[in-house]
C-alpha cells in the first residue's frame, strides 16, 4: 500500500537494475527531481518478480536487458515488460538494449512510456523523470474531480457525454502529443436473452457488475465508459495496438471467469462479452473513422460467435 502523509499519499517509483551503480545514480536523481516519493530497489530480477505485487507502483524505471526468463530474448523481455504492465503505471526503460533502433521500436510495440539508453546523461533522465510527474499529478487531479453530470448513474462509470468529450480531447491533442491511443468497445453476449429471461432489475446487477471489471483492470488515466445499454468503451491514451491487444485479453478474460447470476441460462453457457479494438492514427486519423473501426470489430467479433476480442487489422 503506498504511504501516507500529511500531503496525500507518497508515490510508490520502483527501480530494477542489476547494476548497483546505476540504482544509485537514478535514486540519487530521483531524490532530487520528485522528492515527495518512495523508491524501492531491485538488484535481481528474481526478487522483483517475487516481491513485485507489494507494492502499487505509481511508476517503473527498469533495465531488461539481462532476463532471462528460459525463452528468447525478445520473449523474455516481452514477458518481464508484461509483468510490470500489470501495475498499470508509467514504465521507463533504462538499458544498453536501447542503442538499437530496433529494440527500441520493440519495446514502443510493448507501450513502454519512454527509454534512455545507457550510459545516460543526467539531464536526459531529469528530463523524462519530470514530465512523467507532471503526469502523473495531473492523473491525480482529474481522479479526484468528480462531476455528476459526466457520470452514468447505474455503473459509476463515465458516460457518453464525458466519453466524447475525452475522445475529442485525445484526437485534438494527437499532433502535438504524436502518441497513438486506442479505442475499445464490448458489448454483453446475449444481454437481451438474459434481460428477458430474468428481468431488467438482474439485468442492472450483470451490467453494474461488469463495470466493475472494466474499472478495476484499467490503467490510471484510461476512460472507462457506458456507451449505451449493454454497451461500454475504453480509452486508452499512449497505448499502441500490442498493448490495447493485451488489455482487452484481460477484460475478456476477466469477465468470462465472473460468476455472474444465472449465467449457466446463456445461450454461451456462461456471461461473456465480445470485444472490438482500433487504434488511432493507425487505423483511423479522424474521430468518427476510429469509432466505425472498432465498431466493425465489434461485428466481425459477434459474427466469428461472440466471446472473442478483435483488433483492426491494416487495410
Amino acid at each position: 500500500k503506498n504511504v501516507r502523509t500529511q500531503e496525500g499519499t507518497l508515490p510508490i517509483i520502483g527501480i530494477l537494475d542489476p547494476d548497483k551503480e546505476y540504482r544509485t545514480s537514478i535514486k540519487t536523481i530521483l531524490a532530487n527531481e520528485w522528492d515527495k516519493a518512495r523508491v524501492v530497489e531491485f538488484g535481481s530480477y528474481k526478487t522483483f518478480i517475487e516481491n513485485q505485487q507489494k507494492n502499487n507502483f505509481d511508476f517503473l524505471i527498469i533495465d531488461p536487458e539481462n532476463f532471462t526468463g528460459g525463452f528468447s530474448r525478445k520473449d523474455s523481455i516481452h514477458i518481464l515488460i508484461e509483468i510490470c504492465c500489470s501495475h498499470f503505471s508509467p514504465i521507463l526503460v533504462v538499458s544498453k538494449y536501447c542503442n538499437k533502433e530496433e529494440n527500441r521500436r520493440f519495446l514502443a510495440g510493448l507501450s513502454v512510456t519512454d527509454f534512455l539508453s545507457k550510459p545516460f546523461s543526467d539531464f536526459d533522465l531529469k528530463h523524462i523523470i519530470a514530465k512523467i510527474r507532471k503526469d502523473h499529478y495531473l492523473h491525480k487531479e482529474l481522479e479526484q474531480v468528480e462531476i455528476t453530470a459526466d457520470t452514468d448513474r447505474l455503473t459509476g462509470l463515465a458516460n457518453r457525454r464525458r466519453m466524447d468529450e475525452f475522445l475529442e480531447a485525445m484526437v485534438t491533442l494527437y499532433p502535438g502529443e504524436q502518441q497513438p491511443f486506442s479505442f475499445i468497445i464490448a458489448d454483453v453476449d446475449h444481454f437481451k436473452h438474459y434481460n428477458d429471461t430474468h428481468g431488467h432489475q438482474m439485468g442492472d446487477v450483470v451490467l453494474a457488475s461488469v463495470a466493475t471489471i472494466f474499472k478495476n483492470r484499467i490503467r490510471r488515466g484510461d476512460l472507462a465508459a457506458r456507451f449505451g445499454g449493454d454497451e461500454f468503451v475504453v480509452i486508452l491514451p499512449k497505448c499502441g495496438k500490442m498493448n490495447a491487444l493485451l488489455i482487452g485479453e484481460k477484460l475478456h478474460t476477466a469477465i468470462a471467469d465472473e460468476k455472474f447470476p444465472n449465467q449457466e441460462q446463456q445461450p454461451l453457457g456462461n456471461l461473456t462479452c465480445t470485444f472490438g479494438i482500433a487504434t488511432f492514427p493507425e487505423d483511423a486519423d479522424a474521430r468518427e473513422l476510429l469509432l466505425k473501426k472498432a465498431d466493425d470489430c465489434l461485428y466481425e467479433g459477434k459474427e466469428r460467435g461472440r466471446n472473442t476480442v478483435v483488433a483492426a487489422e491494416p487495410d
